[in-house]
């Protein structure tokens, strides 16, 4: 490294000095841009194949719906229980639930009865108001009955719970 002979009052050449300060900012300017201007062809090349496979699966799932096939047209929807955003729900909620219920009973109505197998004593039996004959018990019994005995000898709790079902505020 060569020498300059200062020539400044205090003994420092300024234009060294600024030199000597600037190269190192200047070298790590110049490394960041070879670098950039070196690895630009392989991140063009990149991006490309991002955005062909975000293209791909933007294609592929144009189509995908969390409805069913048979609830994709506007008339199932409009029979469909569905409500699209907050402000449907105060408006459509009760109609919505009323409806519900509705179809829930006409499906329970639809419903095969099956045989009820329940192991019981003679009490039970009497309690219940059927008949033995050998090994098996026949009779009718109304479900009002049936509800009354049955949580005194089988132990169950009722798991039903009774709620007012209130639609919610838009707020919420």
């Amino acid at each position: 490294m060569k020498r300059i002979i200062p020539t400044d009052p205090r003994g420092h050449d300024t234009h060294t000095a600024i030199r000597e300060l600037s190269d190192p900012v200047i070298r790590a300017f110049d490394i960041r841009d070879g670098v950039r201007a070196r690895l630009a062809p392989k991140l063009l090349a990149e991006q490309k194949l991002v955005e062909a496979a975000r293209q791909v699966a933007k294609q592929k799932l144009q189509h995908l719906s969390a409805l069913p096939l048979h609830m994709r047209d506007q008339v199932a929807q409009k029979k469909a229980l569905l409500i699209r955003g907050k402000a449907q729900v105060a408006l459509d909620l009760p109609r919505l639930q009323k409806r519900a219920i509705a179809d829930g009973l006409a499906r329970i109505k639809k419903a095969e009865l099956k045989p009820m197998r329940l192991r019981l004593t003679n009490e039970e039996i009497d309690k219940l108001g059927l008949k033995p004959k050998g090994n098996k018990v026949s009779g009718k019994i109304l479900d009002k009955d049936l509800a009354r005995v049955v949580p005194s000898f089988a132990n169950v709790l009722d798991l039903v719970r009774v709620r007012n079902v209130e639609p919610p505020s838009p707020e919420e």
